[in-house]
């Protein structure tokens, strides 16, 4: 009945509107028409600039490496198991699997190679990531907040280190390129500053 009654106001409603429109006033048809026709005058001609050279940039294709919510299961139980660092932190993004640690904990007291918790901490991921499709990238915080810090040098240190960790992973058998970049912290304090190791989810090249 429910269903019966809707179909006959349906109908209702569409007799209704039948006789309502029987009739077209021919003013204010004309003004509708009018000003489409305006409207449609004042639009400018749209130019495509055509090409010079007959050359196409190579499409970059991407495949996808392996799904980050496995990743990051993997990741937990070894850190769980393996017990690799208790400072380092694991996060899963949209952008992908996030390895957090403290950058003075990965460094040695002279800042000038790996601490024993640095490489042991590689050494274990290294096993783990070397048989992975995916990339690897390396973000070393510079603290100063965007900016703020006046040294060039904070900057340079910064890609100093990350090479560092790509040479200690490269060192513990991973064999494939990781990319490595610096960021500006949120704060100024240098030994707050982390590093992140992230699992992307795109395959490597």
């Amino acid at each position: 009945m429910v269903t019966f009654t809707d179909l006959v106001a349906l109908l209702l409603t569409f007799f209704v509107m039948v006789f309502a429109m029987r009739d077209v006033e021919e003013d204010t048809w004309q003004t509708i028409t009018n000003s489409f026709v305006t409207a449609l005058d004042t639009m400018e001609d749209v130019r495509v600039t055509s090409p010079r050279f007959d050359i196409d940039i190579e499409r970059v294709t991407r495949t996808e490496g392996e799904d980050l919510d496995y990743l990051f299961t993997v990741i937990e139980n070894l850190l769980g198991e393996e017990s690799l660092t208790a400072s380092a932190k694991l996060e899963l993004r949209a952008t992908g699997v996030a390895i957090r640690a403290p950058r003075i904990g990965l460094l040695a007291e002279d800042g000038q190679g790996l601490s024993e918790e640095g490489r042991a901490l590689l050494f274990n991921l290294a096993g783990v990531l070397r048989n992975l499709p995916n990339a690897l990238e390396l973000v070393v915080e510079v603290p100063g907040r965007a900016g703020r810090d006046p040294r060039a040098e904070a900057w340079a240190d910064a890609l100093r280190v990350g090479g560092l960790l790509a040479e200690g992973l490269a060192d513990s058998g991973y064999g494939a390129l990781v990319e490595i970049r610096a960021k500006w912290a949120e704060h100024d304090d240098p030994g707050a500053a982390e590093v992140d190791l992230l699992i992307l989810p795109d395959a490597r090249n």
